[in-house]
């Protein structure tokens, strides 16, 4: 064999082992890069939660002081229409009927 001949065969079977570790290799460096972009991805999903989670208490405490407005406005429309009745309304029969229209509002 010349020298040329032994380093052909050298090469080739060069080739042939780094042909069989290039698969284990491959499938080892996936396997350390997924972790890596599952992170990332539960970091910007954590994100997002938080950003929602954000925005949905804001919309709640906005729909509670609605809610509180109008409880409110019911109530003092309520003392407003029994003073009135009970200041204005001198016949017995009609401020009955004013009262018992400030209660039925609430």
């Amino acid at each position: 064999m010349t020298f040329l001949e032994r380093e052909q065969s050298r090469l080739t079977h060069l080739l042939a082992a780094v042909r069989t570790a290039s698969f284990p290799i491959a499938a080892l460096s996936k396997q350390q890069m997924l972790p890596n972009l599952y992170r990332s991805h539960l970091a910007e999903r954590r994100s997002e939660i938080q950003k929602e989670d954000l925005a949905t208490w804001k919309a709640l405490i906005r729909h509670l002081i609605v809610l509180g407005v109008a409880i409110t406005m019911l109530l003092a429309t309520s003392v407003v229409v029994r003073r009135l009745a009970n200041r204005h309304v001198h016949e017995g029969h009609r401020r009955q009927m004013w009262l018992l229209g400030s209660r039925v509002l609430l």
